[in-house]
């Protein structure tokens, strides 16, 4: 083989994904180095606040002083317990009845983890990177035949809540994965695996069902009905999970849902004054992950006709995140680690939005948004 034959792989679909692994498997292994010092239960941000699950050893856990805990140390002591049978697994949940919602990963990590506590946590870390790389493998396969797009893949690891959701073991990357996925089959007319995709999605993360809607008036309107039929059967699951969940943890926990939101830009309002009046102590991370996800979301509504005359299932529920973005209370936008994964969405369906050519706007803000996730991990790595 010559070396220009050698090289040839570079020039052909296959390149994203190459790269897409490659980049996964090297942040990984620094984050497991640098980061962790090789103890895996450092991708679950496990504070002292809290009881940690029964099923695992807290001599054997990187515990971060003074702290509650993130979202990925919850998931961690579900996956440990899906079923919830020991007590003390309760009690190691800050709210059981919203963290329940979101089953899908955790319930996936201890199956193939065969219930094994001591590989519960690789398979859930493993799970996440296996689900954004096939995002990646899904995209080039669907954008990747324009030579002038063979790039355009691997913007997905632009996002930054991307990294932040890898990083910490929550599941806002696997959902949008999933989506990406679903998003696939939909475009090939495969309504069973789209169906069952976009369930597994909204089983990962609640808010995704704005993808489903967005399925089904799209069905509806092309009088696609066998698709509505699957997305009608995919509720059926979806609703009864819910329902169990409020029913089983009616009065554990004090967290209204609805305590994220309030009157539309106020929290922005609020986000503005803490950035700039200082009236407390700012991270300075803070301005360039809530800039980057305004001019995301600005760039999302700049694309709003376009998607309402040609991709009617992307304009659903990207009105829908604009929506909870706008009505956000300083309860999500508080801190660049939550509303960088919380809204990870809006870039996704920016990424899948149709785009022949890639503009300078676009170009541009990709570069500000791979900067950005550049930053995060240059940041928490070191």
């Amino acid at each position: 083989m010559t070396a220009l034959e050698s090289l040839s792989i570079f020039k052909t679909r296959r390149f994203a994904p190459i790269i897409a692994f490659i980049i996964l498997l090297t942040a990984t292994l620094l984050l497991m180095s640098f980061k962790h010092n090789w103890n895996i239960t450092g991708f679950f941000r496990i504070g002292d606040q809290l009881p940690v699950s029964p099923y695992l050893n807290e001599n054997d856990l990187v515990i971060h002083k003074d702290q509650i805990g993130y979202d990925g140390q919850f998931f961690l002591t579900i996956a440990l317990d899906p079923a919830m049978s020991d007590e003390d697994s309760v009690e190691s949940l800050d709210f059981p009845r919203y963290r329940m919602k979101r089953i899908l990963m955790p319930a996936l990590a201890h199956i193939i983890s065969f219930g094994q506590a001591s590989l519960i946590p690789y398979s859930f870390v493993f799970l996440n990177g296996l689900l954004v790389f096939l995002a990646i493998f899904f995209l080039n396969k669907r954008i990747g035949e324009q030579s002038e797009q063979q790039l355009r893949p691997l913007l997905y690891l632009c996002i930054p809540g991307i990294w932040v959701s890898f990083s910490l073991s929550t599941v806002e990357a696997a959902a949008c994965s999933l989506v990406i996925l679903s998003y696939y089959f939909y475009k090939k007319e495969k309504p069973i695996l789209t169906s069952v995709l976009i369930l597994l999605a909204c089983l990962t993360k609640e808010t995704t069902i704005l993808f489903l809607m967005g399925y089904a008036i799209s069905a509806i309107l092309n009088k696609n009905w066998r698709l509505v039929s699957g997305l009608a059967i995919a509720l059926i699951p979806f609703c009864s999970w819910h329902l169990y969940i409020s029913m089983t943890f009616t009065d554990v926990g004090q967290l209204s849902e609805l305590g994220n939101f309030g009157i539309p830009l106020q929290g922005h309002i609020e986000k503005l004054q803490q950035l700039f009046l200082l009236k407390e102590h700012v991270n300075k991370n803070e301005y360039l992950y809530y800039f980057t996800l305004c001019i995301g979301s600005l760039y999302l509504i700049a694309k709003l006709p376009g998607l309402w005359k040609s991709q009617i299932e992307l304009f659903i529920p990207a009105c829908g995140y604009l929506l909870i973005f706008v009505q956000s209370s300083m309860a999500i936008l508080t801190y660049h680690l939550g509303y960088s994964r919380v809204f990870l969405a809006i870039y996704t369906i920016i990424l899948l939005s149709k785009s022949e050519k890639t503009n300078k706007l676009d170009k541009s803000i990709w570069i500000f948004t791979g900067l950005a996730a550049f930053r995060y991990l240059y940041w928490f790595i070191k």
